[in-house]
């Protein structure tokens, strides 16, 4: 249960991206794989980890953690007239502000993505919010501008992210009252690692979704 298993897992799953381009719900599969190492597997798009009984990143006391690692993207391109898949991996990195109460912020990047003709994406910037082990947030582009949406054509240049992240670590256990000595409250640290998954449009005829999982560092 450490970095560098989390790690060789997310790279162990490098290799069969191009498999998964056709059939998004194998997504998941991968990210399960690379945050298995923390003992609490993470989805994000339904509350399947709160039903397998994840714990709340609420009892992590307030401080921040940096994680690092890899997405796989399925991006469309019909700038031709014909719509073109291709699978396109790149890094994420994240912030995170842990508050003590339960709330987190976060800040990230979504970087390295190609189109279907090697045209770069562009590099992806997020921010979000959550309570307990979940966030959500808003996906912008540090290369693309904002185009306004009309009645004709919707806005682009925007999009979504939503993660989850794994169980906090226990530095020391809790312990419970006795008749003769108090309790002595548990000590716990920033989780070891978070997945998700993430949606944006580029320009009319370029958009990207994929899953992303990463490791504290």
């Amino acid at each position: 249960m450490n970095k560098t298993t989390v790690a060789m897992a997310l790279l162990g799953v490098m290799s069969s991206f191009s498999a998964l381009a056709d059939d998004h719900g194998d997504w998941g599969r991968w990210v399960q794989v690379a945050s298995a190492s923390t003992s609490s597997r993470v989805d994000s798009d339904d509350d399947s980890s709160r039903k397998r009984g994840s714990s709340s990143v609420a009892l992590v006391p307030a401080g921040s953690a940096t994680y690092s690692g890899a997405t796989v993207a399925v991006i469309t391109d019909s700038s031709s007239g014909t719509a073109v898949k291709s699978v396109s991996t790149g890094a994420v990195n994240l912030n995170v502000a842990f508050s003590g109460t339960g709330t987190t912020t976060e800040t990230g990047t979504i970087t390295g993505l190609t189109g279907s003709a090697g045209a770069k994406v562009g590099n992806l910037a997020f921010t979000g919010t959550g309570t307990g082990s979940r966030f959500s947030g808003t996906v912008t582009s540090t290369t693309y501008p904002t185009v306004a949406a009309t009645s004709t054509a919707a806005a682009t240049g925007t999009g979504s992210i939503k993660g989850s992240f794994s169980a906090p670590v226990v530095v020391t256990p809790p312990v419970a009252a006795t008749s003769t000595t108090a309790a002595v409250a548990g000590v716990y640290s920033a989780p070891l690692a978070v997945a998700g998954n993430w949606g944006f449009t580029a320009t009319s005829t370029l958009k990207a979704s994929g899953s992303f999982a990463a490791v504290k560092q």
